[in-house]
C-alpha cells in the first residue's frame, strides 16, 4: 500500500473511532491542540504504566511513543541514535512517523491528535512488537479504542489491572 492510501485509511479508521465511546482516551479532533496532544501523549504511559522501564537512554516512557525535537537537534542524527524503532517526531513545522531509523511519512504538525492511531497502524501494517517500556498502553488502546481482540499471552498482569481500572473509570 502506498503511503498516501496507508495514510487516507488510517484518517477513515481514525475518523470512526473518535465517535466511539473511547472518546475519553481519542479524543474529537477539534478538542486538541498540539500542547493538549503532547500533554496526553506524555501521560498516557503513566496512566497505563508496563511493567518494564524505559531504556535509561530514552528517559521517560513517553518518548517511546513520540520525541519533540529540539532547535540544536538533527532528524537523522536522532533517528540513527534512537534505542526505541518506533517514534512521532515533532520539530517546529511537521511531524515525522518513523520506524527505526527509516522515515515514513510526514504530517502536519496539526494532526498530533492523530499520531497515536497512526503510530497503532504502523505497528498493524508492519507487524512491528510494542516496545516493552509501552506495551500496556498499547495493548490498551488496541483493545479499547480500536476494538481488536488481544492474543491471550498478552494478558499480562499490568494489562488486567489496567484495563480493570479503565473500566472502573468509564463507569462514574
Amino acid at each position: 500500500m502506498q503511503t498516501k492510501q496507508f495514510t487516507q485509511h488510517l484518517m477513515s479508521k481514525s475518523n470512526c473511532l473518535t465517535k466511539t465511546s473511547t472518546t475519553h482516551l481519542i479524543m474529537y479532533p477539534y478538542c486538541f491542540s498540539a500542547g493538549q496532544a503532547i500533554a496526553l501523549m506524555k501521560a498516557l504511559p503513566s496512566m497505563f504504566p508496563s511493567p518494564t522501564a524505559p531504556p535509561k537512554k530514552l528517559g521517560s516512557a513517553s518518548e517511546a511513543l513520540f520525541h519533540v525535537l529540539e532547535p540544536s537537534e538533527d532528524t537523522n542524527t536522532f533517528l540513527q541514535k534512537r534505542p526505541i524503532t518506533s517514534p512521532v517526531i515533532r520539530d517546529s513545522t511537521n511531524l515525522l512517523l518513523a520506524v527505526g531509523n527509516i522515515p515514513l511519512m510526514t504530517l502536519p504538525r496539526e494532526m498530533m491528535y492523530e499520531a497515536p492511531l497512526i503510530l497503532m497502524g504502523c505497528f498493524y501494517t508492519f507487524h512491528l512488537t510494542y516496545p516493552k517500556c509501552v506495551a500496556t498502553l498499547l495493548s490498551v488502546i488496541q483493545t479499547e479504542a480500536l476494538k481488536d481482540s488481544i492474543h491471550e499471552c498478552d494478558l499480562t498482569h499490568s494489562y488486567k489491572k489496567a484495563i480493570a481500572e479503565w473500566a472502573e473509570f468509564t463507569k462514574k
